[in-house]
């Protein structure tokens, strides 16, 4: 990773325009929230139930069938991002409500997840800042100092199969169900997490009572293994990039860490 020879914008560049044509989209609007509320959430369970059914008569079948319900599961997990922003309602309460609830489908617990990203969107892009929330990533230098044992384990940790499936797992399957790492003062965070897990187990136990333990892991597992993955390449693949601002940080801008990434990744500012 390097910005030698990324172009600089000036900051009138980037900063003026597309403010003001980003205001009008500033406040959220109720009815197009729940909607989307309606046509994430529903299609899920409804995959989930063709998944049960289809189990009895081919799990090849339950498979297929699980890759579309782990995309209506990272559309959750966008609403639940939005939550955390408190801009998908107008009400605070109401976004950490509904932010709360995706976490029990997400696997995420909210306002864990919404204290560490807001560190992450505060440090995006500083190289003197790196480790919240984000994937880890060497500069040029960085990797050609390490020792070779270094480099091998950098390459491996960040091979497709270790960053997207194997890591993607362990974060929301077993990391975001502890508290190990998080400092004691974080009272709300923690609480968050082990009222995640206690919904969690709910929902596993009325999984096992209603249609056995087997039969609802092997509906409801593939489904966030392949979720998790999606999620992790999605978000690897906006903030890692050919020329992705990169700036230690007494030159680093926070503006600038938002607009010129929008712009150089190719997404629409508005």
């Amino acid at each position: 990773m390097t910005n030698a020879n990324r172009p600089v914008l000036a900051p009138g560049e980037i900063r003026v325009p597309q403010v003001k044509e980003l205001a009008k989209y500033k406040l959220p609007d109720r009815w197009k929230s729940c909607w989307q509320i309606a046509n994430s959430v529903l299609p899920f369970c409804g995959l989930w139930y063709l998944m049960y059914l289809s189990s009895y008569w081919s799990y090849l079948l339950t498979l297929a069938l699980a890759i579309p319900a782990a995309g209506f599961v990272v559309r959750i997990f966008i609403i639940q991002h939005d939550c955390g922003h408190h801009s998908f309602f107008r009400n605070r309460r109401a976004n950490d409500v509904l932010g709360s609830v995706c976490g029990l489908l997400t696997l995420t617990p909210y306002h864990f997840w919404k204290r560490t990203h807001a560190r992450h969107h505060v440090s995006s892009g500083d190289l003197d800042h790196r480790g919240h929330g984000d994937v880890g990533i060497l500069t040029v230098d960085e990797y050609a100092r390490r020792s070779r044992l270094g480099r091998l384990k950098y390459r491996l940790y960040r091979n497709p199969l270790v960053l997207f499936v194997i890591g993607a797992s362990f974060l929301f399957f077993i990391q975001q169900r502890t508290t190990f790492a998080l400092p004691r003062s974080w009272r709300r965070e923690r609480m968050s997490v082990h009222l995640t897990n206690a919904g969690l187990l709910a929902m596993v136990a009325l999984g096992w009572y209603t249609i056995g333990l087997a039969h609802f892991l092997s509906i409801h597992l593939p489904i966030f293994v392949i979720a998790a993955s999606i999620g992790s390449w999605l978000f690897f693949v906006q903030h890692q990039f050919e020329d992705a601002y990169w700036e230690p940080h007494e030159s680093w801008d926070f503006t600038r860490s938002a607009l010129d990434f929008s712009l150089r990744s190719g997404q629409p500012l508005f």
